[in-house]
C-alpha cells in the first residue's frame, strides 16, 4: 500500500510539516506493508532533505494545483493524502481542482482539515466554508477532521454527508520528561516558583495580552509567582509587527515587578520537555473561532501537565477532558478575570493540579501517536480497496 502526502514537510518549519513528519513514522510502524511519499511544498529554508522519498513538487501563493497533481500521480500511490491548513494551501478552488486531477488518475483522496470554518464569510471573499467544504466532499472519499464539536458538526451542517467524514484526534507524544526540579535547573527558573508557562509562536490569535493582564492581578496576590513566556513573535504580515508593539504595553509590568520571564526566541526540540518539565500550569488562551486541534495542547498531554485553555473553539477537547471535572481549566476567552482567578485557582491547590495532571495523562493515552497512526492505517485499506490499483 503506498500513500502520498501532499504537504508542508520538515526541515520547513511548520507545525503541519511537523504534524505530517510524525504522521509518517506512525503510520508505517503502524503498517508494515505502507510506503509513504511526501509531495512537499518548495520553501527557501530549505537547502536539502533530511529524510528519503520526499519531492518538492509546488509553491504556496502560486496556481500550484497541476504542478502538485502532477508530481503525485508520478508517485502512483493507492491514496494521496492532503494535509490542509488554509495559511499554507487557502482555501480555493486549487485544492478542489488538485483533488479533481488525482482523482481522474484513480488515486483515492482524504483531505485532513487542520482548521474548520463555520459560519457565513470565510478567509476567501469568493469561497464561503460551506463552499469549500462542499467542494472537498464532492471530490474526495474522506474529510478528516480531529474533533467532533466544531468539526464534524460544523461540516454536517453545512451539508457534507456524514459517511464522509472520519473524526481522528490530533496525535500526542508521551514525553519523557526530566523531573521538575531539574528542568526549573537547567532552565533557571526558581524550584520554589509558582510557575505558568505559554509556549510558542506569537500572534495575535493566541490572545496572550489578556493571560498577561490577567497574570498581573495574579502576582499581586500569590507569593512566588513566575509566568515564563518561551516563544517569539510570528513575523508573517504587518498585522504580526502591530500586535508585538500592543504587546509590550502589557509585558512591561511584568518586568517591573520581576514576575515575568519572557525567553523571546525560538525554543529548540530538545528543550521542549524540559520547559514543560518545569511548568505547573501550561495556559493556553487563543482567541480562535474556528475549529482547530494545537499540537501545543497535545505536547502538554503528553507532558501530563495542567493546563487553564480558553473556552473559543480551538480547544473544545480541552473542554471535553477537564471542563466537567474542573471549571478552573476552562477561561472565557476574553475575560480577564475569569483568567486571573482560573490560573491563582490552579496553583494555588495541588490537589486540583494533580487531578488535572492524571486527567492529562489518560488523554495522552487515548490520543498517542501509536493509536492515531492505526487509525489513519485503518482508513488508508479502506479507501485504497475503493480505486483500481496501479499495473
Amino acid at each position: 500500500m503506498k500513500i502520498a502526502f501532499l504537504s508542508t514537510y520538515p526541515p520547513a518549519p511548520c507545525g503541519i510539516g511537523d504534524y505530517a513528519q510524525q504522521l509518517r513514522l506512525t503510520v508505517e510502524r503502524a503498517a508494515t506493508d505502507a510506503t509513504i511519499e511526501v509531495i512537499a511544498e518548495h520553501h527557501i529554508q530549505v537547502k536539502r532533505e533530511l529524510e528519503p522519498g520526499v519531492m518538492r513538487a509546488w509553491r504556496r501563493n502560486t496556481d500550484w494545483a497541476g504542478d502538485a497533481a502532477a508530481a503525485v500521480i508520478q508517485s502512483r500511490p493507492d491514496v494521496v493524502h492532503v494535509q490542509h491548513e488554509e495559511a499554507i494551501m487557502h482555501q480555493d478552488g486549487r485544492v478542489v481542482r488538485f483533488l479533481e486531477l488525482v482523482g481522474a488518475a484513480g488515486i483515492a483522496r482524504a483531505v485532513t482539515l487542520h482548521s474548520v470554518y463555520g459560519g457565513i464569510f470565510g478567509p476567501h471573499l469568493l469561497w464561503s466554508p460551506r463552499r469549500f467544504h462542499r467542494g472537498l466532499a464532492a471530490n474526495s472519499e474522506a474529510i478528516i477532521v480531529h474533533q467532533r464539536a466544531k468539526g464534524r458538526d460544523t461540516l454536517e451542517r453545512q451539508g457534507v454527508a456524514l459517511n464522509l467524514i472520519h473524526v481522528i484526534p490530533h496525535g500526542t507524544p508521551l514525553l519523557d520528561c526530566p523531573s521538575r526540579e531539574d528542568a526549573r535547573r537547567r532552565l533557571n527558573i526558581p524550584v520554589e516558583a509558582k510557575m505558568a508557562l505559554f509556549f510558542g509562536v506569537i500572534h495575535q490569535k493566541k490572545n496572550l495580552h489578556t493571560a498577561l493582564m490577567a497574570a498581573k492581578q495574579v502576582a499581586e496576590r500569590l507569593p512566588d509567582f513566575k509566568f515564563v513566556i518561551a516563544g517569539r513573535a510570528r513575523e508573517r504580515t504587518p498585522f504580526d509587527d502591530l500586535y508585538v508593539r500592543r504587546l509590550r504595553r502589557h509585558l512591561e509590568p511584568g518586568f517591573d515587578a520581576g514576575w515575568l520571564d519572557f525567553r523571546n526566541r525560538f525554543i529548540a526540540d530538545n528543550d521542549i520537555a524540559y520547559y514543560l518539565a518545569a511548568a505547573d500550569l501550561v495556559l493556553f488562551p487563543h482567541d480562535q473561532r474556528y475549529g482547530s486541534a494545537s499540537g501545543v495542547f497535545h505536547l502538554a498531554l503528553g507532558a501530563g501537565r495542567a493546563s487553564v485553555c480558553s473556552s473559543s473553539p480551538k480547544f473544545v477537547e480541552a473542554q471535553e477532558i477537564f471542563g466537567q471535572q474542573i471549571p478552573a481549566a476552562i477561561a472565557e476567552t476574553r475575560d480577564v478575570k475569569a483568567w486571573a482567578t482560573s490560573i491563582e485557582s490552579m496553583l494555588s491547590n495541588s490537589d486540583l493540579r494533580r487531578k488535572a495532571e492524571a486527567l492529562a495523562r489518560d488523554a495522552a493515552i487515548s490520543t498517542s501517536w501509536e493509536n492515531v497512526g492505526r487509525l489513519h492505517a485503518q482508513l488508508y485499506r479502506q479507501l485504497s480497496a475503493t480505486k483500481a490499483h496501479w499495473p
